[in-house]
């Protein structure tokens, strides 16, 4: 068993990992607040609005939180040709999210 340095204590040091766990105590599942997906005309620009979004991450070192404070346009890439529409998933059961807001989880600690 480890126990760990307090997080976020000034003089306190702790890898990241420890956040991830903590934010993946408070949403054990994935789940989003906001965040809306809207389409912007008949390009591939989309609006996102502004709100928060829990993904576990794919490592299993817990969840990271995605926050936005304004709505974001974003351009997708176009689908391949043999799909219909393209659709970026962020985690099982949570609204497809562009792949933008979606941060790298670097492994280990």
């Amino acid at each position: 068993m480890t126990r760990y340095v307090p997080q976020w204590l000034q003089s306190g040091s702790y890898a990241a990992s420890l956040d991830r766990r903590l934010i993946g105590a408070l949403w054990p599942a994935p789940a989003s607040s906001g965040c809306a997906v809207t389409a912007v005309g008949t390009g591939m620009d989309v609006h996102v609005d502004p709100g928060q979004v829990a993904v576990p991450s794919a490592n299993n070192t817990g969840t990271v939180l995605c926050t936005s404070d304004a709505i974001e346009t974003l351009t997708l890439a176009p689908a391949p040709p043999a799909a219909a529409v393209p659709v970026v998933p962020a985690a099982p059961a949570v609204p497809a999210v562009p792949a933008a807001l979606v941060p790298a989880v670097p492994d280990g600690p």
